[in-house]
């Protein structure tokens, strides 16, 4: 890419298949998001146990509640705030303590993944199940089209087991034992029949059930049915393409929530002019900001002097982005 003067590139099939991926390593996870500044997770999970558990109950210096999607509503909650059953909460922290917590909240999901089942064998389903072979799975790939098969027998070298099916319905859950899945990927290029494919999947009572989706307008009515969104390859694209422009060598963005929420990220390196101060008070409603250091959790407040290797994480909503992204370039 020097060569052709490129500084960035995206690789949206690559990308989606690594999303996927993560899912994998946290079952009751609805979504896994990494960082290069830390090994802290952004993690969602469903709530699906009734409880009379608050947002200061779950949090701690390990583990923070980063936001709640709740009736189609993205909101950062007050420490007050009930963790009501059928909301998406979304964590942010050390993968072991999230584990803990999803364990009291969540009871839907497997606790492991041993066999997978993907519909389609496009070049998008090919990549997913390319990353899934190192897990030691069971796999099996379902397609109509011959030559999607064929193409991916040998993108896969022989280690995925392709199903030709030459129907489509209900009779594949059974004769093809798809019913016993862990797992169910459903990666076509139709947004709407991998909607299909995820209702016959909930139907037969598959745990965790996948869709690849590239309509925004789908994602609360997969959501509502329990369904695991992951964005395809385009949409994939766009938020990438969106993320970077809001991003610099200091700041990290990222979009989740579908769209609805935004998280910025900026790393203290060690001849920043922050070290030594204090955050200015924030003025961004529906905005929230951690602190990291050493791989601990601080809320504002509680640090009075910024140093080396620090870390401030904002969440808001994503109506509220442009006033976040002024007020953590400005600090």
């Amino acid at each position: 890419m020097e060569k052709l003067h490129i500084d960035y590139a995206i690789f949206p099939d690559i990308t989606m298949a690594n999303k996927v991926k993560a899912l994998l390593a946290f079952p009751k996870a609805n979504n896994v998001k990494v960082f290069h500044q830390t090994r802290l997770k952004l993690i969602s999970v469903k709530v699906n146990k009734g409880m009379s558990l608050s947002v200061r109950d779950l949090c701690s210096d390990m583990v923070n509640v980063a936001g709640i999607e709740r009736e189609k509503v993205f909101f950062i909650p007050s420490d007050t705030e009930e963790i009501r059953q059928h909301s998406l909460v979304y964590f942010f922290g050390d993968v072991s303590a999230i584990e803990a917590i999803a364990q009291k909240i969540e009871n839907a999901m497997p606790a492991s993944i041993k066999k997978v089942v993907i519909f389609g064998a496009n070049m998008q389903a090919q990549k997913i199940a390319k990353v899934l072979i190192e897990k030691d799975l069971e796999i099996k790939m379902i397609e109509k089209e011959r030559r999607l098969c064929k193409d991916a027998s040998a993108f896969l070298e022989g280690r995925v087991r392709i199903i030709h099916a030459a129907y489509d319905d209900h009779r594949l859950f059974e004769e093809e034992g798809i019913k016993y899945a862990d797992m169910v990927i459903a990666a076509g290029q139709n947004d709407e029949k991998n909607i299909v494919k995820c209702v016959e999947a909930k139907e037969y009572g598959i745990p965790k059930v996948i869709a690849i989706n590239n309509d925004k307008s789908y994602y609360d009515l997969m959501h509502k049915m329990g369904v695991v969104v992951v964005r395809g390859s385009k949409a994939g694209a766009h938020y990438a393409i969106l993320e970077k422009i809001s991003s610099s060598a200091i700041v990290t963005q990222r979009i989740f929530c579908g769209g609805w929420a935004v998280l910025f990220m900026r790393k203290v390196y060690r001849d920043s002019p922050l070290i030594g101060k204090q955050l200015t008070l924030i003025k961004v409603p529906s905005s929230d900001v951690l602190l990291i250091r050493e791989e601990r959790i601080y809320k504002m407040l509680e640090i009075h002097q910024i140093a080396e290797n620090d870390i401030i994480v904002m969440f808001g909503t994503a109506d509220a982005k442009d006033e976040m992204e002024a007020w953590i370039y400005a600090q």
